[in-house]
């Protein structure tokens, strides 16, 4: 008692405002807490805690009994029951669990201004998670008016499990506002940690997130990737024992490398074991993780993931992080070769930095700086290498006792990191950054097109090659496999420019109708499916020569994602029709007035470039690469028998040709955006032949070959 009232002796000899009260790291007894809360009392009823934003009561009950504890906190909290304008509220470190929230309550209730709250190291229980969720959510309901959301929220070290898991997953979903989040050393198993990360998916806000010993698994890290690549602002970031494990590092490392937070600083993929997998992926993908960072990391912690001599390829992106303060890569395997190589490529940073026009050096070699590689199994000649490397540089390696000269027989055959190496991984990173830059339509197009070339080309085939975003896959698969080897003797028809130039790009042996009359397939894609599978082709204007070059193939496989599918063609999308450029208004007014066309409230119009939106502005006709014109007939109903209209639009004089495609589709193939399937459509004589294809998972970084999106090239079809 007499502590604390020295403690308290300055609020009584002042009359100025209080703003903040931290009673943190001191235990009080009953008799203390009742004088405490006395002077709170007295505080705010004199207006001194008007502006009283901040309230710290963490670790404020050690070593007292439990009856006690809950009595110090319960009289402490009291008072501030009148107060609800505070912003910041740490309860941490006084292991109270339910019966200590309860204790709480009068702080912790009804604060509708409450931006922070710490919660950590107080044993709460599943239903003390569910309990503390409520009291927080409830804020937004007592409120007379909107409360403001919560921006950070720590809870660690409170052993809650999945149920627990599942109740602050609620939390994340409600409070969007997050930016500083900590839920780790709760025990949550998959189910919970799954749970966690599928919430995060809602919070774009973060920069701080510690999931640090969690159980994510590869489920968890697919989804952890979503939520990861939704995070613009991150700027620290700590997965830390994380039991990720090497598949599930390679999904987050992946997903990082192709859409890194510009603003990160601080990644911790500690205690993973990166290494421990069968193939060095997780390795791969953990360094175009670090290379896409390289500009802003500031600190990278790896230690306790078994990275061996795979660790040796750090050297590469490391050697652009000219920022890092921290490296950690303790007890990881590393043999001296694998360390000198890393310190060299460092060292290169450093003194590139000197040669600058304005001199600068790597902040790890510098005051302040860390250089962590303790635990692993440097020989004594490496060890002393590495040693003068980083002293002559101003820096030092640091504690090194745990380090076993002896580990290893032999050292690895690490090299320094080359241009080779570096320019490699620079390749593999853009293709990387390209495809995760797909929407869900282009990755289901990616897949049908891929799975048309497997299954239906072979090698010594001629081959026909459509136009459009879907097609466009299509010929990027004939590419990759004609240089894996997989294919040979290919020869290809292209049905438009683009699709000429594309397939010259990925060196596919081209040919025309000319000299090759007959082709075993051709594949391409289409704009709309009925259920007979009649096509609506030409949205990107190369029907003429898509159906001179389908007509020629034996076998015509389509390939299309299900948004095409439609009972009747007609209002799902306009029919193109080429004309000549010659009086167009007399061929577009000849074509509105047939016969065939009465009843379907048919439109036509001239497709002019800009599309719809530019037409009002003089936009010029679009050209094909025949040099003809485009009549796009608009269909308010559908049509139930697409073949007179056909006829008839071939035997007008001015029509070169039209978009239907009748009788011609031998197979369809239709991907399904949300289940991945691939749903093949057969004609046969009197009936359409239905079988559903199980996904093939491609693999998410393109080869050297090249990969673009499809965004670059028409997206009709």
């Amino acid at each position: 008692e007499t502590n604390v009232d020295a403690l308290l002796a300055p609020l009584n000899a002042t009359s100025i405002p209080v703003e903040t009260i931290r009673l943190t790291n001191k235990t009080y007894t009953k008799a203390a807490a009742i004088k405490v809360g006395d002077l709170f009392k007295s505080l705010i009823a004199a207006g001194r805690c008007e502006n009283l934003h901040t309230v710290d009561i963490a670790d404020i009950i050690a070593s007292r009994p439990e009856i006690e504890a809950l009595e110090v906190l319960r009289t402490i909290c009291e008072p501030f029951r009148l107060i609800k304008t505070l912003r910041a509220i740490d309860v941490s470190d006084n292991a109270f669990g339910s019966k200590g929230i309860d204790a709480c309550l009068a702080l912790l209730e009804s604060q509708r201004y409450l931006l922070s709250l710490k919660v950590c190291n107080n044993g709460i229980s599943a239903s003390a998670a569910e309990q503390l969720v409520e009291i927080i959510l409830g804020r937004h309901v007592s409120s007379l008016s909107e409360a403001v959301g919560l921006e950070c929220f720590h809870f660690h070290n409170n052993m809650s499990g999945n149920g627990g898991a599942f109740a602050i997953a609620r939390l994340i979903t409600c409070e969007k506002g997050l930016k500083d989040l900590r839920f780790s050393g709760t025990r949550a198993g998959l189910p919970g940690s799954v749970a966690i990360a599928k919430a995060l998916q809602t919070s774009h806000n973060i920069t701080s997130l510690d999931l640090n010993d969690n159980s994510f698994g590869e489920e968890g890290a697919v989804e952890l990737t979503k939520a990861l690549q939704g995070m613009p602002m991150l700027r620290s970031l700590c997965l830390r024992d994380a039991n990720l494990n090497p598949d599930g590092i390679t999904q987050v490392c992946k997903g990082l490398a192709a859409t890194p937070p510009p603003l990160l600083t601080y990644l911790d993929l500690s205690g993973n074991e990166i290494g421990a997998g069968d193939t060095d992926e997780a390795q791969a993908a953990l360094n175009l993780c670090i290379l896409s960072l390289a500009s802003t990391l500031t600190v990278l912690l790896l230690e306790d993931n078994e990275l061996g001599s795979d660790g040796g390829s750090l050297a590469a992106p490391l050697g652009l992080c000219k920022h890092l303060e921290h490296l950690q890569l303790n007890n990881n395997e590393l043999t001296g070769r694998t360390v000198v190589a890393i310190i060299k490529s460092l060292c290169a940073v450093h003194d590139h930095g000197l040669r600058a026009e304005h001199p600068e050096t790597l902040p790890l070699f510098g005051d302040g700086g860390k250089l962590e590689m303790n635990g692993n199994m440097m020989n004594e000649e490496s060890l002393e290498e590495a040693s003068n490397l980083v002293d002559e540089r101003g820096g030092s390696l640091g504690e090194m006792d745990d380090n076993d000269p002896d580990g290893s027989d032999e050292e690895d055959d690490a090299d320094d990191a080359d241009e080779d190496q570096l320019g490699s991984l620079i390749a593999q990173l853009d293709n990387l950054k390209v495809q995760s830059a797909l929407s869900d339509a282009d990755k289901a197009k990616r897949r049908v097109g891929y799975r048309a070339v497997d299954d239906y080309v072979e090698s010594g085939m001629v081959i026909g090659l459509g136009t459009g975003s879907t097609a466009f896959f299509a010929v990027e698969r004939v590419g990759q496999k004609l240089k894996s080897g997989e294919l040979t003797n290919i020869i290809a028809v292209p049905t438009s420019e683009a699709t000429r130039k594309q397939a010259e790009d990925l060196s596919i042996p081209l040919a025309t109708l000319d000299t090759d009359g007959v082709l075993d397939v051709a594949i391409d894609g289409a704009d709309a499916f009925d259920t007979n599978l009649d096509l609506v082709k030409g949205g990107g204007a190369a029907h003429l020569r898509e159906k001179m070059v389908e007509c020629s193939a034996k076998r015509l496989v389509i390939i299309v994602d299900s948004s095409k599918r439609c009972d009747h063609l007609g209002p799902s999308f306009p029919v193109p029709v080429e004309i000549t450029p010659f009086c167009p208004g007399h061929t577009m007014r000849k074509i509105e007035n047939l016969k065939s066309l009465e009843g379907l409230g048919c439109v036509a119009r001239m497709r002019v470039k800009g599309g719809e939106e530019e037409r009002s502005t003089g936009s010029t006709a679009v050209v094909t690469d025949n040099g003809n014109f485009i009549v796009d007939l608009v269909f308010s109903k559908p049509i139930q028998d697409p073949k007179p209209i056909a006829d008839e639009l071939k035997a007008t004089v001015g029509v070169l040709e039209h978009g239907f495609f009748l009788d011609m589709a031998d197979v369809v193939l239709v991907a399904d955006k949300t289940t991945e399937d691939i749903e093949v459509l057969r004609r046969k004589s009197d009936s359409i032949d239905v079988e559903m294809q199980q996904p093939i998972r491609y693999p998410s970084v393109a080869d050297s070959s090249g990969f673009a999106s499809s965004d670059e090239h028409t997206q009709n079809e």
